[in-house]
């Protein structure tokens, strides 16, 4: 081989080894393209996967409270809250049927989840207070009847469970004011009206 001969070769070489590289580092930054495209498609594919699954599991909720299932009810908002901890709407529900059940302590646990979220929800004020109430701590319960109020100053149904309570620790005179309120609000609020007329003589 000559001289002449020799130098083709190498550069020949040279020539292969480049080539062949950049054809390696494409096809090495094809194969990494393709797994990232791969894992957001499997991300999305779960994060669609886990918004149906919420989505159901509200839907249930929300037939089994019509059908006054209630058991059923919280199961599936308990499985809800697992998907999204800090959804409001799912905290609020599970607060609301605790109550209803009785289940008090319960119940407050999850109001107080729901204003840690938002304390201007009003509506987790007045449950909360509602809450207190069946526990019988009356003072925290004023409170909250209180807080909620000052949110929603035209909420007659939150006046007329304020009175209730005000009533059943015989402060009748505020008791009857708050009734009152309730119905400037709604004056065809009849349940307002009964109790209110019934403390005429208890001022």
């Amino acid at each position: 081989m000559t001289i002449f001969q020799l130098l083709l070769l190498v550069v020949s070489l040279i020539f292969a080894y480049k080539f062949f590289g950049q054809v390696l580092n494409v096809s090495q930054k094809t194969a990494e393209e393709s797994d990232d495209e791969i894992m957001k498609r499997q991300q999305k594919s779960h994060l669609q996967m886990l918004k149906n699954r919420f989505n159901d599991l509200i839907q249930r909720a929300d037939d089994s409270a019509k059908e006054k299932d209630f058991e059923n009810a919280k199961k599936a908002l308990l499985e809800a809250v697992k998907i999204r901890p800090k959804n409001e709407e799912v905290l609020m529900k599970l607060a609301s049927i605790f109550l209803m059940t009785r289940e008090y302590e319960e119940a407050k646990q999850y109001f107080e989840k729901v204003i840690n979220i938002d304390n201007n929800n009003s509506h987790a004020h007045s449950g909360l207070a509602s809450t207190l109430a069946h526990l019988e701590q009356y003072e925290d319960s004023i409170e909250q009847y209180k807080k909620a109020l000052t949110i929603d100053s035209n909420n007659e149904i939150t006046y007329y469970n304020y009175a209730n309570l005000l009533q059943k620790i015989e402060k009748f005179k505020e008791a009857r004011h708050h009734y009152s309120i309730a119905l400037n609000i709604n004056p065809d609020f009849n349940e307002a009206k009964l109790e209110y007329e019934k403390l005429t003589d208890k001022e």
